[in-house]
């Protein structure tokens, strides 16, 4: 049996949840979808909620947003399946054999990644071009790339993992703010020796930010990476995975980093500027993400001495 599990907030998940089922029935297993509308506003609860109409669906909805780590571990602990298939709510299938491939590699413990992508032509609203562009060049990647690192490759966008194997490890709950919790997924996963499968079995994301929404989330992104490294006291393997790390403790070898706060904050600001322009440079983001981690080390230096 497999369990489709949905985290889900503020989306549309009607066809998704539509088309997921029409797959599902032409299966020769048993399958069930489990939505968890996570403190959705009132207008994408009044929209969604009819999908737990339909037979082999389940809908949920609360009150009190959990975050996406609560989330899908609620989803999995209402599951009934062998096989956990996650899907988040800003998702779109694209391929009319989607569920049939997943079911294919159901055998064992595994974990399997399907990967991501997005559409060709950028959108047309100016303030979502940043995080289309960012999505093509860093997330939106064929199954033999991501398989040159697996672990680190690892995304819970899109990924099917057997039901006990889940729950020996789920994901970390601490981590209440967005960001690195799949991170940290990939690394316990490998951990315990347990290696991630990536395969060509995409997923549209269809939740475009605006900058200013993307920009925050990547700030909490990298808050949950100094929360993580200062609970683990910089662990010298989890920081050789990540390179904002491995660039951020080699410069701070060097004597580079961190920098004064007046000098971090300013050029943050600058870096911002670019990513309104119709050229934004990733690169500088890769920057933006480093000054922003070198101001929470300094910071917490400064609040212990």
């Amino acid at each position: 049996m497999l369990s489709i599990l949905i985290p889900v907030f503020n989306h549309n998940i009607v066809e998704l949840v539509k088309t997921l089922r029409e797959q599902g029935l032409k299966l020769e297993v048993p399958f069930e979808i489990i939505i968890l509308d996570d403190a959705s506003d009132p207008q994408y609860v009044s929209e969604n909620k009819i999908t737990g109409t339909w037979e082999n669906v389940r809908y949920i909805s609360i009150k009190k947003n959990l975050g996406r780590s609560v989330a899908r571990n609620k989803l999995a602990s209402l599951a009934t399946a062998d096989y956990l298939l996650f899907i988040d709510g800003d998702a779109r299938v694209i391929d009319e054999n989607f569920l049939k491939e997943y079911i294919s590699h159901c055998s064992g413990k595994i974990v399997i990644c399907g990967g991501t992508t997005y559409e060709q032509e950028p959108p047309a609203n100016r303030e979502l071009f940043f995080r289309w562009k960012y999505g093509i060049v860093k997330e939106s990647r064929p199954a033999n790339e991501r398989n040159k690192d697996p672990n680190i490759g690892f995304s819970g966008f899109n990924f099917l993992i057997e039901c006990n194997l889940f729950h020996s490890l789920k994901f970390n709950e601490n981590l209440d703010r967005y960001g690195h919790e799949d991170t940290l997924f990939g690394y316990e996963l490998k951990k315990m020796s347990v290696p991630v499968k990536h395969i060509d079995n995409q997923l549209l994301h269809t939740g475009l930010e605006p900058n200013h929404v993307f920009i925050k989330k990547t700030l909490d992104g990298v808050g949950n990476l100094y929360q993580l490294i200062k609970q683990m006291q910089e662990p010298a393997d989890f920081i050789q995975q990540i390179s904002l790390l491995k660039m951020f403790y080699k410069l701070k070898k060097l004597h580079l980093f961190p920098l004064p706060a007046f000098l971090n904050k300013r050029l943050m600001k600058l870096i911002e500027r670019n990513l309104y322009v119709a050229k934004p440079r990733l690169y500088l983001f890769d920057l933006y993400k480093l000054l922003y981690f070198s101001s929470l080390y300094k910071l917490n230096s400064t609040i212990k001495s």
